[in-house]
């Protein structure tokens, strides 16, 4: 961390990215880092490739975060920091930054790291990336604002499932009890990022539930969503977000698994757990990744032969 506080300190100019298929950890700690190190005089630019997740668009500042464009010019920026990103593979297209910016510094928690820089820091015992930058923005002695607080606590709660998921700790609720003395609505968080739906996303999980099938005695359950089923509802990517909850939530079920197709033709899908078993073994089977009790990975096929392939990954795992 002492490094690469100096790097930060030396620079001047700075870019920071997160992974693609965008969460609540990705966007709140490259947001709440972003408005702290401009705090202290730094000129800071954020990089997303899709659109925010509609559950995440009151934050504010997001008007600041710029969209990436193949035509870009990264010169300007002296420094890149790349956050909550295990393999730089997760990227995308950003991941030529890595090679047109001078200093790469990354900011990660997963406990399977892929290294791409000299200059990491890699902490998996953090439930967030969230706890790390409220760490860096403590060690750097930058005042923590209410804004700023509100990205950390959001990134925290959605890596932690609501503080339910077994990664959280004691410093977890430590640090989620500090942001809350900067005034944070966690009321209105709450509502934001887990309970408010729109009329068009109720009637996409209704669609959802529909697809549901279980396998090993109700352990496994599995549910998908294809793109005729949003377009019928006039549903958004971003509302696909949080329905792999309905399936995690049967009572009996240990693995949960929602399938889903991307608007380029791949297969997306959200693994979780609820005790025991590691899905992100099953999730690393396809080049995927994320934690233990919840990750995700990609395929570029069918959606029903990629939900049998991973109901088979899952069977094994159980056993």
């Amino acid at each position: 961390m002492d490094n690469i506080i100096r790097l930060i300190k030396e620079s001047s100019d700075i870019a920071i990215i997160s992974h693609i298929n965008m969460d609540g950890d990705a966007l709140g700690s490259s947001l709440g880092l972003m408005l702290a190190l401009k705090k202290i005089g730094k000129n800071v630019t954020t990089y997303i490739e899709e659109n925010i997740p509609k559950r995440f668009e009151f934050l504010d500042n997001i008007d600041g975060i710029l969209y990436y464009k193949d035509d870009m010019n990264f010169e300007c920026h002296d420094t890149l920091i790349v956050v909550d990103v295990a393999d730089k593979t997760l990227l995308g297209k950003r991941a030529r930054m890595l090679d047109e910016i001078s200093t790469v510094i990354v900011i990660d928690h997963h406990a399977v790291h892929y290294k791409y820089s000299n200059n990491s820091y890699i902490d998996d015992n953090a439930a967030a990336a969230g706890e790390l930058i409220y760490e860096l923005i403590n060690r750097m002695n930058i005042e923590i604002d209410k804004v700023i607080a509100t990205c950390l606590y959001v990134a925290i709660a959605t890596d932690t499932g609501r503080f339910k998921f077994n990664n959280t700790t004691k410093n977890t609720h430590m640090i989620a009890g500090d942001l809350i003395t900067y005034g944070i609505d966690v009321n209105m968080l709450g509502n934001k990022l887990f309970d408010e739906n729109t009329k068009e996303r109720t009637k996409l999980i209704a669609k959802a539930i529909e697809t549901l099938e279980t396998f090993e005695n109700d352990k496994i359950a599995t549910m998908y969503i294809t793109r005729d089923m949003i377009k019928d509802v006039m549903a958004k990517e971003s509302d696909t977000e949080g329905i792999i909850d309905f399936v995690i939530n049967i009572r009996g079920v240990e693995v949960g698994i929602l399938v889903k197709e991307k608007e380029n033709g791949m297969v997306r899908a959200s693994i979780r757990s609820k005790s025991y078993v590691d899905v992100s073994k099953i999730a690393n089977e396809f080049g995927g990744g994320g934690h233990k009790m919840a990750s995700g990975c990609t395929f570029d096929g069918d959606i029903r032969e990629f939900k049998e392939k991973l109901v088979e990954y899952a069977r094994r795992e159980i056993k």
